[in-house]
């Protein structure tokens, strides 16, 4: 007969906030902690989220005080007491169980790698320790190898230890762990990309960082999860997939203090050898704002929907080519738009040869940037030009890295491929890829969020767009 899990439902792992000094900042810990009870299952403290490798030991325990003060028994509090070391190990524990914690999470030892025997004895002197439950922490972040399978079912009979929270993202290795350990340890998920289908195999529950980012998101998975709404199960971690992939691959910590500053939060700064310009770049940095956005939680940057209305011959006059200058020079234009809302897509096509006037100002482009509204050859892939050759020209002033990502990323992919597929089509004469060339100025809504329909519409936008240039060459 199988048992009732200890551990179910959500529970976050919450980073340790650090001052401008690196210092522990205990009045933002204690903000975060009051923030969370209530909002999850219960809490953890000094985990992997939590920088625990980067705590002295008087840290750790600092951070377990202030911890087990501030919940004051409100939700179950698990405190992080993992070392790569036994000894320090064993120590931590039994200061958790004194000074009043509900459980402890203990990382396999890391570094120096022990054998299968070694692994298990580290466990069992832990669980001597302490009589508190133990869950076993399977960190991928900071271990070469997994805590072996047999070891897992050997532990599994140790009376106090209860649980397994994996981060590993190994659905195989997960499958087989809860086949060996059902009914008598708990099996926790630990991987943000990896939740709903780890329910599905028979995780309890999830110890997630993220869960002090968007905690009802989770809150209501595992309720839909549980009352047997799969579909809505799908949807929650389809809508957090890619959020939650930059969490797990820029190391946790970092990624989920830069989300949390943005949304608000006490966080504070990463301790060092973390450094933001370092594991967490520009361009993530605003990946990771453009997902809360979408989410529903950031409000976007203000900017409305600038309406593009200027007769077609006048939209060349910001990079100084007038009406007048395409009529004399013989210039082609045309202009086309798919799609409808924030994602839709509008383009103006200029085509003229390349030893006349788009020729002189393609080449002044490329030597004379203008910033925010750089212009740059569009190309399939690097060292691969379109042909004819085509300068992508931004309409709108690119004001942050997510403008920019949309414009030079699906915007100027949709456009190389459409014109290479109607080169595939014999649609484009020799004569027009040899001797032409072309300016797309391309406009779109400042806070188009969404790549996969930005991409659909220009493909679409640029195909239609050529079609009425071809067909005016062939007249």
């Amino acid at each position: 007969m199988l048992k009732e899990p200890i551990f179910s439902g959500v529970y976050a792992s919450l980073v340790t906030p650090f001052d401008a000094d690196e210092g522990v900042d205990e009045s933002a810990l204690r903000k975060l902690i009051s923030r969370m009870v209530g909002q999850v299952d219960g809490l953890v403290v000094c985990g992997a989220e939590g920088e625990f490798e980067y705590l002295s030991d008087t840290e750790r325990r600092k951070v377990i005080d202030i911890a087990v003060d501030e919940v004051a028994g409100r939700v179950p509090l698990i405190v992080g007491t993992g070392s790569a070391s036994t000894r320090i190990a064993c120590q931590l524990s039994a200061f958790a169980e004194a000074a009043g914690a509900d459980a402890v999470i203990v990382s396999t030892p890391y570094f120096l790698f022990p054998s299968d025997k070694g692994y298990h004895q580290h466990f069992l002197e832990v669980s001597n320790s302490t009589s508190l439950p133990i869950i076993v922490y399977n960190p991928m972040e900071s271990c070469i190898g997994r805590i072996p399978r047999k070891v897992l079912e050997d532990l599994s009979y140790v009376e106090n230890v209860v649980a397994l929270a994996d981060s590993s993202g190994d659905m195989p290795y997960l499958m087989e762990v809860i086949e060996k350990v059902r009914g008598r340890m708990d099996v926790l998920v630990s991987n943000e990309e990896t939740v709903y289908p780890s329910l599905c195999v028979g995780c309890s529950g999830m110890i997630l960082g993220s869960a002090q980012v968007y905690p009802s998101l989770w809150r209501e998975m595992f309720r839909s999860f549980t009352e047997g709404d799969d579909d809505q199960s799908r949807i929650l971690q389809a809508r957090v997939q890619k959020l939650s992939r930059l969490f797990m691959r820029h190391g946790l910590a970092v990624p989920l203090k830069a989300a949390m500053r943005m949304i608000g939060e006490p966080a504070g700064k990463a301790r060092g050898p973390l450094k933001e310009g370092g594991s967490l770049l520009h361009e993530d940095r605003e990946e990771i704002k453009v997902e809360l956005e979408r989410i529903g939680l950031l409000e976007r940057a203000g900017e409305s929907r600038v309406e593009y209305d200027l007769p077609l011959d006048d939209r060349f006059l910001d990079i100084g080519i007038s009406a007048d200058d395409l009529r004399s020079n013989g210039v082609r234009l045309s202009t086309a738009s798919h799609g409808s809302g924030e994602e839709s897509a509008v383009i103006d096509l200029a085509l003229g040869r390349k030893d006349g006037l788009l020729g002189d100002v393609f080449a002044s482009q490329l030597v004379y940037l203008n910033h925010g509204k750089e212009s740059l050859p569009i190309v399939l892939e690097p060292n691969l030009a379109t042909l004819p050759p085509c300068m992508i020209i931004p309409v709108m002033e690119l004001r942050n890295m997510r403008q920019a990502n949309m414009v030079y990323g699906p915007a100027q992919g949709a456009i190389a491929k459409a014109i290479a597929d109607l080169c595939a089509d014999g649609r484009i004469p020799h004569k027009i890829m040899d001797e032409y060339i072309m300016l797309a100025r391309v406009f779109m809504d400042p806070n188009a969020l969404d790549r996969s329909s930005i991409y659909v519409n220009f493909h679409q936008a640029t195909l239609r767009a050529m079609e009425e240039l071809l067909m005016e060459v062939g007249e």
